[in-house]
């Protein structure tokens, strides 16, 4: 459960960046622009807007593709039932032999 969240944080820090240097990136290339001409600074603008959204979405299927990918799987041992009676010393044994797969 532990390593699941740390997967989950460690892809959740990785696209913040991401998203950082995507916005970062777009003000950089905006202050490249000349101001004097109105009428090409709406379509360069436009044209970054719509690259950057691209950009967003493309964030987001990595980031769900990634995440089924690296989703950890529960354990095949975590899946057992036990449905036949026990004496106490079997259940013990058996509790103890879970317990050394898990770790």
């Amino acid at each position: 459960m532990k390593l699941s969240v740390g997967v989950r944080n460690f892809l959740l820090w990785i696209f913040m960046l991401l998203f950082i240097v995507a916005t970062n990136t777009l003000i950089y290339l905006s202050s490249l622009l000349d101001f004097s001409d109105g009428s090409q600074l709406i379509f360069v603008f436009s044209i970054y807007l719509l690259v950057y959204v691209v950009f967003l979405i493309l964030l987001v299927w990595a980031w769900q593709s990634l995440y089924r990918l690296l989703a950890l799987k529960p354990l095949p041992g975590q899946k057992i039932l036990v449905t036949y009676e026990l004496t106490f010393d079997e259940y013990e044994k058996l509790k103890n032999y879970l317990a050394e797969i898990r770790a």
